[in-house]
């Protein structure tokens, strides 16, 4: 039976092919294809894990033939936290390189207020990387001491796994 919605009929009258179950009640088994195996309609599954809310955080898609497929593909734990962390610092390195991370300018090219020009930048340009990318290089005074620091530090975001600090003398 084909359903024309264009029809002149009651809605008593159209029949359809779904199956009458309400929301209250359990829908009939649904056979999910085996994984690996395409969909004969041709429809795929896009799954969208996004690093943050902001189009500057960023993003990993799963494509799979269907919904099978691509849970298929994230259960595999050790090789998607991989992907996972791996676009983490290649993203970071990105954005520090080429983004967000560039000093802000004011209109016409004068910088704006603030630390001196230099007072971010490492002695001699130098710069240091650990296991989750290229390290920052901050200088100022504690708070807690009092005195003096300088020195390279981890960009990852979760504080638990960052990277012990290379101070400078």
């Amino acid at each position: 039976m084909t359903f024309d919605p264009f029809a002149d009929t009651d809605a008593d009258e159209a029949q359809t092919d779904l199956p009458s179950t309400g929301p209250w009640e359990e829908p009939a088994e649904v056979q999910i294809p085996s994984p690996r195996a395409p969909m004969d309609n041709g429809h795929k599954v896009r799954v969208t894990l996004k690093g943050g809310s902001g189009y500057e955080d960023p993003w990993i898609t799963v494509d799979g033939a269907d919904v099978a497929d691509a849970a298929d593909q994230l259960s595999d734990g050790p090789s998607v936290d991989k992907l996972v962390k791996l676009t983490s610092t290649v993203a970071r390195h990105f954005h520090k390189t080429y983004g967000a991370g560039k000093p802000a300018t004011q209109a016409g090219g004068a910088r704006q207020a603030g630390k001196p020009t230099g007072a971010d930048e490492a002695p001699g340009g130098e710069k240091r990387y650990c296991e989750h990318g290229q390290m920052k290089f901050m200088s100022g005074v504690s708070k807690s001491s009092g005195k003096p620091y300088k020195g390279f530090f981890c960009t990852a975001a979760d504080r638990a796994e960052q990277c012990k600090p290379q101070f400078l003398k």
